[in-house]
């Protein structure tokens, strides 16, 4: 049998400090050693969010009170950037389930799973509202925990619903302007005495 041992982001940061203090590790190494320990950080804090996310999926409590509760209940440490990345799924929801509902052809939002569910909320709202997450990093975290958490068909599910989401929101910032500036001087040159 295999043990995989999870080791805290904070217990695994004083590791990496304490390392630093006994060898001779130049700047450039440690600056890359510390970004790595910050997608891990990350990592941790978006999983995290996504339970925040499901377990108020079965409670009418605020993401910041199941997180309070947990961490009497559980010794779970809070951490600010899951919170925020709940609270702002949280307060978007509508939106973005009217988002997850659009591109999930043939599923309306009963069918699809709770964990699928609590997933691509998050991944939307980092999508669409965290201007320091690519949108790629979004989408593949959402992947991996659909492969985690998620039944067989999760993942792939997942990664199309995400997929049709961001594609249907670059179009709308790109090319619908683009198509009122193509109509609007089209409208100008066929009525000229409204311009």
């Amino acid at each position: 049998e295999k043990r995989v041992y999870h080791l805290p982001a904070t217990a695994l940061r004083w590791l990496v400090e304490g390392f630093f203090l006994l060898t001779d590790v130049d700047f450039c190494q440690q600056a890359a050693i510390l970004e790595g320990l910050k997608n891990y950080e990350r990592r941790e804090a978006r999983e995290l969010a996504f339970v925040l996310i499901f377990e108020k999926l079965f409670s009418e409590d605020t993401v910041r009170e199941i997180l309070h509760n947990a961490g009497e209940a559980r010794d779970v440490e809070e951490d600010a950037f899951a919170l925020s990345l709940a609270e702002g799924a949280e307060a978007r929801l509508q939106d973005i389930d009217a988002r997850i509902t659009a591109h999930s052809r043939n599923w309306n939002k009963e069918r699809i799973s709770r964990v699928a569910l609590s997933i691509m909320r998050l991944a939307v709202y980092e999508m669409l509202f965290v201007e320091d997450i690519p949108v790629s990093v979004s989408i593949n975290e959402a992947v991996e925990a659909g492969e985690k958490y998620g039944g067989d068909e999760d993942a792939s599910f997942i990664n199309g619903v995400l997929g049709g989401i961001i594609t249907a929101t670059l179009l709308a910032i790109f090319l619908v302007p683009l198509f009122f500036r193509l109509t609007a001087g089209k409208r100008k040159q066929e009525h000229p005495e409204e311009a």
